[in-house]
């Protein structure tokens, strides 16, 4: 029989932590790990915050904010490098570029205002401001089911593995149909449902952490103002809302940025707490082969627009990956 230990004993003490020390266990700032971006305006002194029960982790800089808001540039004209490029980098605006595989190739074209330069342009896009995404192979109309999986799979590996190897995460819709996607047709594919009901779809969904769909398309009415509540998980499908509207529609009103659609969507996404994704097509620039839809005036303008909300802490700007994970916190 086991000997009982006296009614005296007592089992070594142990150190005791702190909470303090508990949570520096957890992580280095005092608060657990976190998988998603936090977006939100961090109580003042004395104050307490609500609305969250998400520990708040380190403000980055600029201040973090109520609504966050991604730019998508689809395509691979020339104007994207020769005059965007450097219009977004002096405002330190990040952005997703939409890329067909075909890019690759030097030469390539889908459209005769479509002509980039090369690959090495591509290669040499900052990867701190730049993500890419796949727009699939061509940018052109699939009808033969058999040749979906090279221009949705195959374009998302020739995308990966074409030097500098880069992360590929997203699915930016091309105006192009697939055999059981409209993308291009109305009506277009604009949520989960539609890209659950066919293979070329499910392929996008399966291959890829996020997809966009067409909300509304720039030879659309213009509006409604959609945008989308970002509570730290990904919304299946989201639309984005275009910025390259006929006679500078989508960047201003009279000469304001704040009044043309895509401000109408900021100032949405910052009175409801949300986010929006505008998309552009640097193309339709005034003078760049496309159809003339705006002018070097009027997206300067609206980059200054929102560069001031960014700094002025009212707006996140970020890419369409960190955007699928960010979470607007209320005070």
């Amino acid at each position: 029989m086991p000997e009982r230990r006296p009614a005296t004993y007592a089992a070594p003490e142990r150190p005791r932590r702190g909470r303090r020390e508990r949570a520096r266990r957890l992580h280095p700032t005092g608060a657990r790990a976190v998988a998603h971006l936090v977006i939100g305006v961090p109580p003042t002194s004395g104050s307490a915050a609500t609305g969250t029960t998400t520990p708040a982790l380190p403000a980055p800089e600029p201040p973090i904010s109520p609504a966050v808001v991604a730019l998508t540039i689809d395509d691979y004209p020339r104007p994207t490098l020769e005059i965007l490029v450097s219009l977004l980098a002096a405002r330190r605006l990040p952005w997703t570029s939409a890329l067909n595989a075909d890019t690759v190739d030097d030469g390539y074209m889908y459209a005769p205002w479509s002509t980039g330069l090369s690959w090495a342009n591509v290669a040499a896009l900052p990867s701190a401001l730049v993500e890419m995404a796949n727009h699939g192979a061509s940018h052109r109309d699939i009808t033969d089911p058999a040749a979906v999986d090279a221009e949705i799979t195959g374009s998302l590996a020739r995308l990966r593995s074409a030097p500098p190897a880069r992360v590929v995460q997203g699915w930016v819709p091309p105006g192009s149909d697939y055999p059981g996607l409209a993308l291009k047709t109305p009506p277009q594919a604009r949520g989960i449902a539609d890209y659950q009901s066919s293979v070329a779809g499910r392929s996008i969904l399966n291959d890829h952490a996020w997809a966009l769909g067409q909300d509304p398309r720039p030879q659309d009415a213009v509006g409604p103002v959609i945008t989308w509540p970002r509570d730290g998980h990904p919304v299946p499908v989201p639309g984005r809302q275009w910025l390259d509207f006929p006679h500078g529609a989508g960047l201003q009103s009279g000469g304001d940025p704040a009044g043309g659609f895509g401000g109408l969507c900021v100032a949405a996404a910052i009175a409801r707490g949300h986010g929006a994704i505008l998309g552009l097509h640097t193309a339709h620039l005034v003078g760049q082969g496309g159809q003339d839809r705006y002018d070097l005036g009027q997206l300067s303008g609206f980059l200054d627009h929102l560069t001031g909300l960014r700094d002025a802490g009212r707006i996140a700007v970020v890419r369409v990956s960190d955007w699928m994970s960010a979470k607007v916190v209320a005070r």
